[in-house]
């Protein structure tokens, strides 16, 4: 069988351009650190490395989120860490402004000073935005102030007025969990309940004894939930003194003969009442209903700055206070409360940030196995693809000399 020279010259070029394809190859790998550099070099790696990588970016993102939303709740904790500390001031004030013996009127002027200037702070504490400009107390609508202040009227004494709604933005920080980065502000400044959180009791505006009455409680909770709720116990006997209770209770008397400190039971809660109710004084004893903490300061400074006259002033002085007291408490619960579950948010952003961390490394190490080279292995075989190449050359230039028209004489 005899071969062509242009096949042997053929077969021989195409050898060294495959070795030196080869070797492009190897060194492309080189320089990009890749163990393939098409999809068609290896199809299964290709979509994997894909998906991978997708992940990481989805990833990442959801760092970015994890980082914007530990910034906005460090703030929000932050401003109700100062909103708690402002109302337990205003609450050793309350305690302060209660006292009748030993302060006068001028005293608790000084202290209307001090409450309407923490009012104010108050007000701005809860209209705090973070470093975007969104408000932190406003639900969804970020860009809205959440607190306005206007005129007071009969069922808004502070006259402030919520203009944002009951939701809370949310960040994404994983493909299955969404923390809130903002609260509502009427859940935490003005969904308060007032009294113990359950019932309450107050002094009739307007009485002229010396009554006061104590902090109420629910005893038989059954019993006080299918009642009236809503009760007003009167002074309306002198000789003997008594008192009559409207409407009248299902459970227990309509009235009674009243002595200093009596426990007064009505369907399943009770009041204590202690001095000497004049006639016609009257006390309240209901469920408790919402009372914004705005109005909580704004009944107090409008309490310290009336002035104290007679016997009846400081019992009408005391139980005011009695009441803005409970409703402090309760306010400030409310923001512990939010501020326990900010802490919540927040701790679950921290433990979501540590598997987003693990979750990249983890990420990153299958990618490096799929498409990062080996290095020292492809440099060898460098090494070898040269060798190789560079002996076919020699070997074509030989092989192309083994022909009769080298030894044939002109």
């Amino acid at each position: 069988m005899r071969i062509s020279s242009s096949t042997v010259f053929n077969q021989g070029l195409g050898t060294i351009q495959q070795q030196y394809a080869d070797l492009q190859t190897l060194q492309m790998q080189v320089g990009t650190s890749r163990s393939f550099l098409t999809p068609a070099d290896n199809p299964s790696a290709a979509a994997s490395v894909l998906q991978l990588s997708q992940a990481q970016s989805t990833t990442a993102q959801f760092t970015t989120n994890s980082d914007t939303a530990t910034s906005a709740l460090s703030l929000q904790d932050a401003v109700l860490g100062q909103v708690s500390d402002l109302l337990q001031s205003v609450h050793d004030i309350a305690v302060q402004g209660a006292n009748g013996s030993t302060l006068n009127n001028t005293d608790r002027a000084t202290l209307v000073t001090t409450l309407k200037g923490d009012y104010s702070q108050l007000l701005a504490l809860a209209n705090s935005t973070d470093s975007s400009g969104q408000y932190l107390f406003s639900g969804y609508q970020g860009g809205t102030p959440p607190f306005s202040q206007g005129g007071p009227t009969v069922s808004n004494p502070s006259g402030v007025t919520y203009n944002g709604d009951q939701g809370a933005r949310l960040m994404q920080v994983s493909s299955s969990a969404l923390v809130p980065v903002s609260s509502s502000g009427a859940n935490i400044f003005q969904l308060v309940k007032n009294g113990n959180g359950v019932v309450t009791s107050a002094a009739t505006s307007g009485n002229t004894g010396s009554g006061i009455v104590s902090n109420a409680s629910v005893i038989t909770p059954a019993t006080w939930a299918s009642s009236a709720q809503n009760f007003t116990v009167t002074f309306d006997n002198n000789v003997p003194q008594g008192y009559s209770i409207s409407p009248s209770p299902t459970t227990t008397p309509a009235s009674g003969t009243y002595t200093s400190g009596t426990t007064i039971n009505i369907d399943g809660a009770q009041i204590s009442i202690s001095g000497t109710p004049a006639l016609g004084d009257s006390f309240t004893l209901k469920a408790s209903s919402n009372q914004s903490i705005f109005d909580t300061l704004s009944n107090m400074i409008t309490t310290l700055q009336t002035p104290v006259v007679g016997v009846s002033g400081n019992a009408n002085l005391a139980n005011s206070m009695s009441t803005a007291l409970n409703n402090l408490t309760m306010g400030l619960n409310s923001v512990l409360t939010a501020r326990s579950a900010v802490g919540a948010s927040m701790q679950e952003v921290t433990a979501q940030t540590g598997t987003n961390a693990s979750l990249t490394l983890q990420n990153s190490k299958t990618l490096s196995a799929l498409q990062d080279i080996d290095l020292a292995k492809v440099l060898s075989n460098i090494t070898q693809e040269t060798a190789s190449l560079t002996a076919a050359q020699k070997s074509f230039v030989l092989i192309q000399n083994l022909t009769l028209f080298t030894y044939v004489q002109p």
